[in-house]
């Protein structure tokens, strides 16, 4: 089938518009998915919709297992023990680009695995790079005809069904977080992808809004011969969207692993006057790691100030993928125009604003993924900068010291300020004992509830737990499993929702306060976030605090 290759607008798809909704046509079969988290995501929602979550197993690689070959051990192991502890009837391996570009040989793979039950297993490779051949929905079509034909013939077969136990879905990859931090920006945004990376986006992912973007589309020969020429000329023939102010292109796993000149891209299409900002994103870091980048990127391009504007403070790092909206960080902006000081988000106004940003007199980011921009502008500008989320009453008054070291505020208002929080600082619940509170966010927010509880309500002693590695006094963790023993013991658990799932799951029963985290959940909760800033937040703990006391464990 020819591909030829396009520059295409996203729509509003649904379930129906994807071959991959048929993968859980039959219950009695199992998908273990492979390749990159960013690949697989979508089919965790996707399966959680249509109540086949129970079907699905994912097998995450990383450009590491990739590059040394030594996945094969992980695929066979996630295999063996779909084959091993849940009787099925019937396995589909499901296989992306990635493994594609990678000639993972799957026929080898299943070679090496035990199979004493003799369960049929068939190979499945999606996306783009497989389409070409033959249409995926086609191809499914077959594969399912096979299997039933096999199980047919098969007797003394036992399916259990509902003994998985209940899992979360990977973090959000690093294009997506660029994709959603940009969507508010007045930017175009051009994913370049062979077109499959952008079915997440458009029906999973936080954006703000409707999903507003466009997106390359091309198959296997294009990935091996290369594409760039081509897409530069057919982002020249596309005419300059009138209502933005700049183009951002970026990248996704297939690029990244043929290696695409990001670079010689940028340089032909440079204009002053309507930007080209490229991001080599790999899809293979979450989304933290791709906003982190993107923010420092777009400072090193765009900003040029060299003057200093007093009481001006930029904001950056804001994002849909964050637990805390632009809607609540919203008050806290006002709150501090109140204090003498005009904050601006990075990325609202036209060009010239963007260009102009480093002239804030002081840097506040809301999320780490800002923290190497605002480095590079105490590098370059000398602006001060400091990191923080004001939760509760109490992350409110720390605000306020934050800008009132580094911000030059007027003396009159800061002095107000200063007996408004000392009075506010001393409200606190009585609550006997203290309970073993875990909590499971992003690294900013998951601090911030902990000053929270323990300033405003006096519960000392929480937990934070965070998805990575390393970095600050609070335990990080790769995979979920790992925080069983605390999720097991914590009387209180504030988490996204998920997590209330995965507790239960274990067997756990604590007070459960959901803060959706939408960089894990996707949209599933995103459309109602909690408020958590300043007065808001204390009100929401309050009301959740006050309704239990902590039980005595036997």
């Amino acid at each position: 089938m020819k591909t030829p290759l396009a520059l295409c607008a996203c729509t509003q798809e649904t379930e129906e518009d994807t071959a991959s909704s048929a993968l859980f046509k039959r219950s009695d079969i199992a998908v273990v998915a492979v390749g990159p988290a960013s690949c697989l995501r979508h089919l965790y929602f996707l399966a959680t919709r249509l109540q086949a979550l129970q079907q699905l197993h994912l097998c995450c690689l990383t450009t590491r297992e990739y590059a040394l070959g030594n996945f094969r051990t992980k695929v066979r192991e996630s295999l063996g023990r779909v084959l091993g502890k849940q009787a099925v009837r019937g396995v589909l391996v499901y296989g992306t680009c990635a493994d594609i570009l990678m000639q993972v040989d799957f026929e080898e793979l299943l070679a090496g695995i035990e199979n004493p039950g003799d369960i049929p297993i068939k190979i499945f490779c999606r996306g783009p790079l497989a389409k070409r051949k033959m249409p995926a929905g086609k191809r499914l079509q077959m594969l399912y005809g096979e299997l039933e034909e096999e199980l047919s013939m098969a007797s003394g077969q036992i399916y259990r069904h509902g003994e998985k136990e209940f899992f979360l879905p990977p973090l959000a990859g690093d294009f997506a977080g660029v994709v959603s931090m940009l969507h508010a920006w007045q930017w175009e945004l051009i994913l370049y992808t062979p077109g499959g990376c952008r079915t997440g986006l458009q029906m999973d992912e936080p954006m703000g809004g409707p999903p507003c973007f466009y997106y390359t589309s091309y198959n296997d020969i294009h990935a091996v011969l290369g594409s760039e020429r081509k897409l530069v000329e057919l982002m020249r023939e596309s005419p300059r969207d009138q209502e933005r102010i700049g183009r951002a292109l970026i990248g996704t796993p297939v690029p990244h692993i043929t290696g695409c000149d990001f670079e010689w891209v940028e340089q032909e299409l440079a204009n002053p006057e309507y930007p080209l900002v490229c991001f080599p994103c790999n899809g293979f870091d979450t989304y933290a790691a791709g906003m982190s980048r993107a923010l420092l990127t777009l400072g090193q391009t765009l900003f040029d100030s060299r003057k200093r504007e007093s009481r001006q403070i930029l904001l950056v790092g804001c994002s849909a993928m964050e637990p805390v909206s632009r809607g609540s960080l919203q008050r806290a902006v006002d709150k501090v125009g109140e204090w003498g000081f005009s904050v601006s988000f990075l990325g609202d106004g036209d060009l010239e604003s963007i260009r102009q940003a480093a002239a804030g007199s002081l840097c506040w980011c809301v999320s780490p993924a800002g923290e190497a921009l605002a480095g590079w502008l105490e590098e370059t500008f000398g602006t001060p900068w400091f990191t923080h989320l004001p939760i509760g009453r109490s992350g409110m008054h720390r605000l306020w010291q934050l800008i009132s070291e580094r911000g030059e505020a007027p003396d009159g208002i800061m002095k107000g300020e200063r007996a408004a929080a000392g009075g506010a600082a001393g409200a606190v619940v009585d609550v006997g004992d203290v309970p073993r509170i875990l909590i499971i966010s992003e690294p900013l927010t998951g601090l911030g509830i902990q000053q929270c509880l323990a300033e405003d309500f006096s519960y000392t002693g929480s937990t934070v737990a965070v998805h990575g590695l390393g970095g600050q006094s609070i335990v990080h963790f790769q995979n979920p499993e790992e925080l069983q023993g605390l999720v097991c013991s914590a009387d209180i658990l504030i988490a996204d929702p998920l997590y209330e799932r995965l507790a239960r799951s274990w067997g756990a029963q604590p007070l459960f306060i959901a803060v959706p985290y939408p960089a894990l959940s996707g949209n599933l909760y995103a459309r109602s976030p909690i408020d958590l800033i300043g007065e808001a937040g204390y009100q929401y703990f309050a009301s959740k605090l006050g309704k239990v006391r902590r039980e005595k464990k036997q």
